[in-house]
């Protein structure tokens, strides 16, 4: 009773509000655009992953779509299967199928822990994503997240992989507090089914 199935085939997505106009600063930057189609944006918290390692608007015209949400047994499930319209092949011949999961636990009082699994096949290329993140809340001031992905790559009959890591850990509450984190993306590092700003790049907070 706690897990619903919905489904949609070729939907009809022109008549959902028009995305905003952006000016991009940074040509090395994607453009978030935020996701508005009422068939995605149902349970769209399920698929919530830090460093956006979900995107849904990499579906861009599904011919049709199927997702299973809810909870189970307190593990909260979101599941996402969808066939892309040809045009938006690399080749033009095929369909791109997405496949989506994401399962997130409470671990504790404010801890949680995750995975998540991506994959965009267009044809003999594909892009899969696998990665496991968690959030740990100690003394109820400190709060310890780590995450670690790692995506595998296939095109052209080339095949690569790479990391994507973050962590950090912070201090809240009355009296001193500090932030510190690091991160890092390796410039080999693809999501198709997610949004990565800027591959590349390591980052730290101190």
């Amino acid at each position: 009773t706690n897990l619903s199935a919905d489904g949609t085939g070729e939907p009809n997505f022109p008549r959902v509000e028009a995305d905003a106009g952006q000016v991009v600063s940074e040509p090395g930057n994607a453009v978030f655009v935020p996701e508005k189609r009422p068939f995605f944006l149902d349970a769209s918290e399920l698929f919530q992953v830090p460093n956006q390692l979900i995107y849904t608007r990499t579906v861009v015209q599904p011919v049709a779509a199927a997702k299973l949400t809810g909870s189970l047994d307190g593990t909260n499930i979101g599941f996402l299967s969808a066939v892309d319209d040809k045009p938006f092949s690399s080749t033009d011949t095929n369909n791109p199928i997405f496949n989506i999961l994401r399962v997130r636990r409470d671990i504790g009082s404010g801890s949680t822990g995750g995975i998540v699994y991506t994959d965009r096949i267009d044809g003999d290329n594909y892009n899969r994503v696998a990665g496991a993140d968690t959030r740990i809340v100690f003394k109820k001031i400190y709060k310890l997240f780590l995450q670690g992905a790692e995506s595998f790559n296939h095109e052209g009959g080339v095949s690569t992989n790479a990391p994507l890591w973050d962590a950090y850990i912070d201090k809240g509450g009355r009296g001193f507090q500090f932030h510190n984190e690091i991160s890092g993306i390796h410039q080999d590092f693809a999501a198709a089914s997610g949004f990565i700003t800027r591959a590349g790049i390591v980052h730290g907070v101190i």
